[in-house]
């Protein structure tokens, strides 16, 4: 009511997407902001058209199936798949994850990881310099040699075994003497703002 008038609108609250025989619904759509990505999230869940990305496998770092559960969770437009460099990548892979290897990657690994990323594959690496790891009363940082250094260094990059500490830190559970996890602040999980 405004100005002693009423008006009724016609509006949207939430939307169905309906592709052959499946549907996919948005919830309540109170603006505009994120709509697109929404839109398109949704169109590519129905087309089926995911994306694969490799994960290197091995080396004592989290797997898919333990430790990184949560990010295939996250990523439902990504099929995410364990990659062996020992043998040449899928060229048809359009990016791969290195996450946190605590052993070394041998030559021929390097060799397929250098050889996928000059053929125009995509590289992240997560990790590779540190093994950090909590106990019940202390947090530690002991240095390892991956040597992810040695395929870094030739593009002009190297990893080194630091940490970044935050004031303003992520979370990380904290198992108590009772066997129970709370969520404490844990300062090598920087929090990253983005404007």
């Amino acid at each position: 009511i405004e100005n002693d008038a009423v008006q009724v609108v016609e509006g949207y609250r939430g939307l169905v997407f309906n592709y052959l025989g499946e549907h996919r619904a948005l919830g309540a759509i109170n603006g505009t902001e994120g709509l697109e990505y929404d839109i398109t999230e949704t169109i590519k869940l129905l087309s089926g058209d995911k994306i694969k990305i490799g994960v290197l496998s091995g080396h004592e770092g989290p797997t898919l199936a333990q430790g990184l559960t949560v990010v295939k969770g996250l990523l439902p437009l990504y099929d995410l798949v364990e990659v062996n460099a020992a043998t040449p990548i899928d060229a048809k892979l359009r990016a791969l994850l290195i996450v946190a290897p605590e052993t070394a990657l041998s030559d021929d690994e390097l060799r397929n990881i250098d050889a996928f990323v000059m053929n125009g594959g995509n590289l992240g690496v997560f990790g590779g310099s540190l093994k950090v790891k909590q106990d019940q009363t202390e947090l530690t940082a002991t240095p390892i040699n991956s040597g992810i250094n040695r395929l870094l260094e030739k593009w002009g990059i190297k990893m080194r075994d630091e940490i970044v500490a935050d004031t303003r830190c992520g979370q990380a559970p904290y198992r108590t003497n009772f066997g129970i996890s709370i969520p404490v602040a844990f300062p090598p999980v920087p929090v990253i703002d983005f404007d």
